[in-house]
Formats: structure tokens, sequence, C-alpha cells
């Protein structure tokens, strides 16, 4: 049985359904590629190193939904563009391109 971390940390567990195999390991070539690529930026080392951005992104978040309608929609407000924020900040995508870069 694999523990839920030494899954997310396994390269043969994708993270796309759609490269699974029928024993849900990674079978795509296009799964390795971007998650070499992508595995570089998204490093703890990173993560706390924009510690003071994240932590940021997260209190814009909140104030925007505070300043808008109530009840707050906690999902789209933050859930949703909290985590596709952060990544772009990891992988250095320019604030003014984090909300064309979640789709």
């Amino acid at each position: 049985m694999v523990g839920t971390t030494a899954m997310l940390s396994d390269p043969r567990f994708p993270r796309d359904p759609s490269e699974a195999g029928p024993d849900g390991t990674g079978t795509g070539e296009r799964h390795q590629r971007w998650r070499r690529l992508v595995g570089q930026a998204l490093t703890a080392k990173q993560a706390t190193a924009l510690r003071s951005r994240i932590v940021g992104i997260g209190h814009a978040l909140v104030d925007a939904m505070e300043a808008g309608p109530i009840p707050a929609d906690l999902w789209a407000g933050f859930a949703y563009p909290f985590p596709v924020r952060v990544v772009g900040a990891l992988l250095g995508v320019p604030e003014s391109d984090w909300d064309r870069f979640a789709y």
C-alpha cells in the first residue's frame, strides 16, 4: 500500500488522470517531461523563499472577498485562485498573466 505522501512524490503517478495507465501509474512521456521541468521550480526551498509573497497573495484574496458581496464565495474568491497564483509566483509567471495561467 502506497502512502499519500509517497504517492505524491512518486513520478510513476501522474497528476493528469488522462495519462494514467490501467494500474493508475503514469505512462505518458509528456507527463514525465512536464514533471521534470516544473519539479525544479516547485520545491520546499522555493516555497520558503516566497513565503511572504504567498502570505500576501492569501491576504489580498481575503481582502477582496471582504470587500465584495456577502456572502462571499469561498471557492471563487479563494480556494480556486490561491493555488493558481502561488504556482504562478513559484514559476515566475508575471502577475498580469496569473488569471490566464489558470487555463
